[in-house]
């Protein structure tokens, strides 16, 4: 059991789904969408674009160097989803350093401090962030943003953010800001676990602030562009990044146009793409999986209940770093995929021949 610490608000899954009755995003739980209704939940509040802290944790012993692999090596990151709390409150204060593009040297003196991150302290990084007009690479930004609101909630995040966007000068939207850009945008998936009021309060002021920057011209920045997309929906999110998938994420009612910007996307889309296009992005998903990371796409995809799905774990069964795994999927979930294999070995094809393959070989020792 996770330790109760001062920081430590969003620690497992479970705990984050039964906070979803009293967030903005319990109007759009879709029950039977996932295997579980803690999923349908989690998909409702923006998975998987959210952290978790563990406050106890293998890598406490040294906490400093998985951050210094943070910041310096982008294809080995230790950490999505869930991070060490000892490792999370250095790498915040690390980013959140009023410098324009932060290196581990840069951080020496910081990440010395694992003391609980306090309202206070995360208000001040979060400014520091959206003022410093920096460049540091976006994953890094989305994991300050989305860190820091598991450590001392929505409410304290969406009140820092918006305050330091609010007291902007005019000129500054028109001079490119990517950290303020990544910032606003995550700002989106925390107004879904915030209270309706406080979601409600915050998506409003985020509107009047668009009405007050645009004027008579729109001015072209990153940060810009984010604030359209989280406040104007499908037409800002074509302002802002025209066909560029992640730009789309907010977007909710329009499953038509999120399926066909997936399909027209060259990269795999994470997961909740799935909860707001529905089974047509599964299906351009199925021609995608092979060139991502096997066992992080079938961890993810295997949440959602869809014939498609079942198919592409299939083709996974077949052929795939993950076979082991693709069979205990199946295998776990065989009253939902048995039937489904069955009835897709009855047609022709591929996808026929790998059901027919996949229930001999799940179901042959019975």
């Amino acid at each position: 059991m996770a330790t109760a610490t001062p920081d430590a608000i969003y620690v497992n899954e479970a705990g984050l789904a039964e906070r979803c009755s009293s967030t903005a995003a319990a109007t759009q739980v879709r029950d039977g969408f996932a295997f579980s209704a803690t999923d349908d939940r989690l998909f409702a509040m923006g998975w998987p674009h959210v952290r978790l802290v563990v406050a106890e944790h293998e890598d406490d012993d040294d906490p400093i160097t998985p951050i210094k692999e943070m910041l310096a090596d982008e294809e080995e990151r230790p950490y999505t989803v869930v991070w060490p709390l000892s490792v999370a409150r250095r790498f915040v204060r690390a980013l959140g350093l009023p410098i324009k593009y932060v290196e581990p040297k840069d951080a020496a003196s910081v990440l010395k401090s694992g003391a609980p991150v306090t309202a206070d302290e995360a208000r001040i990084l979060l400014t520091q962030a959206v003022n410093r007009v920096g460049y540091n690479d976006q994953e890094l930004m989305v994991h300050l943003v989305l860190l820091l609101e598991a450590m001392v909630g929505p409410e304290v995040v969406l009140d820092a953010a918006v305050s330091t966007l609010e007291a902007l000068p005019q000129a500054s939207w028109a001079q490119r800001n990517g950290d303020a850009g990544h910032v606003i945008f995550q700002l989106g998936f925390v107004m879904l676990r915030a209270s309706p009021t406080t979601a409600s309060e915050y998506s409003e002021r985020l509107r009047q602030l668009y009405g007050r920057t645009t004027g008579d011209t729109r001015p072209k920045s990153e940060q810009m562009d984010a604030l359209d997309a989280v406040v104007n929906g499908s037409e800002g999110a074509r302002r802002g990044g025209g066909r560029s998938r992640e730009f789309y994420a907010h977007v909710t009612g329009a499953p038509e146009l999120i399926a066909q910007v997936v399909a027209d996307s060259d990269f795999a889309p994470d997961v909740r793409f799935v909860f707001l296009g529905g089974e047509p992005v599964v299906e351009a998903m199925a021609s995608q999986w092979k060139e991502y990371d096997h066992a992080a796409f079938l961890a993810d995809l295997g949440r959602i209940r869809s014939p498609q799905v079942v198919s592409v774990v299939a083709a996974m069964l077949a052929s795939s770093k993950v076979k082991k795994q693709a069979k205990a999927w199946l295998q776990a979930h065989s009253a939902y995929t048995q039937p489904v294999l069955e009835a897709t070995a009855k047609g022709k094809g591929k996808g026929a021949a790998r059901a027919k393959a996949a229930l001999e070989e799940l179901f042959k020792s019975k």
